[in-house]
């Protein structure tokens, strides 16, 4: 009987035997011999075994029945799902979706990953002494050693501990602990581990370097070191709890050396019907998908808002999501109650807040996209006043090619009473309407851009921004120049190819 015939009949045996009884590994070989006494097959040549999501290609495998185990000691390819792992030995059970590696290479969501030994499991993958990177290039332009690499598929984010940042060849920072969100789509843009710089008339010059931690898949956050040349060194922790893909607590706790100690605690809540995702007329989707409503509880001490020390003892709001009221016009809402403590006026004083945001948006051919809103925000306080604003706006931005978009609006104020006793949030603020301006370029190297707002009739200005990002293929130089706030800030964002 020819090779090919014997394998062939092998994977009708367990195709039979899947009919009666549990669906079971399918193997197809050059070679395959099945010893039905010690429950083992063995198979050589081009072997292909597969099972549900599960493929594995190669030369030699052994098969235990009885154990629905996997072993392969010359070399293996695994893919299941969007997972793809290369390496020399491979022991893997297919019921309980784990087992282990060694001299591994792995490819997830344009994340590739290298260790000399992995832990497979269905929820958590351990890579030890590894690597990883979203470079696809064969010298990659930066990479991450660690002693391990901790990777979660299913809430598509990997944590590494104890190694060091690497740009090209070079090691330019060691790295005690690094989280890296790569997103659903695997493109999402994350903070190199490295220091970011800027400055800003509050701090003056100042560095941060943050260090990301993880104690399990819901437990992980940030440890921040700040240097700053106004305010002194400073430090802080914060840390998230994911209780279910619908809620969160997060907690945040640092010190400023001129500025003392500051904290808070959020929890976050997403419940109803899905809402969002509709496709609009020039191919965009137009809001995503989430929850329709939300909930945030957040008590706050002495946190920072527009650079005033403000404390929330609580601060309530319940949210709905931005969502279709029909075709092309969209809503979103909020209520809010909380008590305030704002520290440079020594004002404590509870403010019910009310908002309410429509929108149309509306293709208008060779002139890009009409934008028409409407807005409503009204606060009251409990110390006797009262801030209701009602606006209208009109914006209209246009694509013109693959490297330039320009954009222009106006907001108009139409009813503007009384006023926020609070100074943090009347920053930069004036009873005006605005206008502004944006352009956006794509060039080979990276994107520029800015945005002007102006106060009209006076047309003083009130801001004036510039940014910039610099690829260099799969990290991202950030620079952004708030002018009229004096305010610069320079990073490093890691990003996929």
């Amino acid at each position: 009987m020819s090779h090919l015939k014997r394998a062939v009949i092998v994977s009708l045996f367990f195709l039979a035997a899947a009919a009666f009884a549990e669906e079971d590994l399918v193997i197809n070989a050059d070679r395959v011999d099945y010893d039905k006494d010690r429950g083992i097959v063995e198979a050589s040549g081009e072997v292909i075994a597969t099972y549900q999501d599960l493929t594995i290609e190669a030369p030699h495998i052994v098969y235990f029945v009885p154990a629905r185990r996997v072993f392969g000691d010359k070399g293996f390819v695994l893919e299941r799902g969007d997972q793809r792992i290369e390496g020399t030995v491979l022991d893997y059970g297919i019921d309980s979706r784990g087992g282990s590696a060694e001299s591994v290479n792995m490819t997830f969501k344009r994340i590739f990953l290298k260790g000399k030994t992995v832990v497979l499991g269905s929820e958590e993958i351990t890579v030890n002494d590894a690597s990883f990177t979203s470079c696809d290039n064969p010298f990659p332009h930066y990479h991450l050693t660690a002693q391990n690499i901790k990777l979660y598929p299913k809430d598509y984010w990997l944590a590494a501990n104890w190694g060091w940042f690497y740009l090209g060849p070079v090691p330019v920072a060691p790295v005690p602990a690094y989280v890296y969100d790569m997103g659903p789509d695997g493109k999402k843009r994350n903070a190199a581990p490295v220091p970011e710089v800027g400055s800003n008339d509050v701090d003056g010059g100042y560095a941060i370097e943050r260090i990301g931690w993880s104690a399990t898949r819901q437990v992980h956050g940030n440890f921040g070191f700040t240097y700053t040349s106004k305010n002194g060194l400073g430090e802080e922790v914060d840390s998230t709890l994911t209780l279910d893909e619908d809620s969160s607590f997060s907690a945040r706790l640092g010190n400023l050396a001129k500025e003392g100690w500051y904290g808070g605690l959020t929890y976050s809540r997403s419940f109803g019907g899905e809402v969002g995702g509709g496709i609009a007329s020039e191919g965009q989707t137009i809001i995503p998908k989430e929850k329709r409503f939300g909930l945030e509880v957040n008590g706050s001490s002495r946190e920072r808002i527009n650079f005033y020390r403000v404390s929330l003892l609580p601060d309530v709001a319940l949210m709905a999501n931005e969502d279709y009221l029909f075709d092309n016009v969209t809503y979103k809402g909020q209520l809010k109650w909380g008590r305030i403590f704002e520290e440079d006026s020594h004002l404590d004083a509870f403010r019910t807040q009310a908002l309410l945001d429509l929108s149309y948006r509306i293709p208008v051919g060779v002139f890009g996209t009409l934008s028409i809103g409407g807005e409503y925000n009204g606060s009251y306080y409990s110390q006797g006043s009262r801030w209701i604003q009602v606006s209208d706006s009109m914006g209209i931005d246009k694509r013109f090619n693959d490297y330039l978009t320009l954009g222009a609006g106006l907001k108009h104020l139409v009813l503007n009473e009384g006023l926020s006793p609070f100074a943090y949030e009347l920053y930069r603020y004036r009873r005006s309407d605005e206008i502004y301006g944006t352009s956006s370029m794509a060039l080979g190297f990276g994107t520029i851009g800015f945005r002007a707002d102006y106060y009209v009739p006076s047309w003083d200005p009130k801001d004036i921004d510039y940014f910039a990002s610099i690829r260099a293929h799969c990290f991202d130089l950030i620079f952004t120049y708030r002018a009229l706030r004096n305010e610069v800030q320079l990073g490093i964002g890691l990003v996929a190819d």
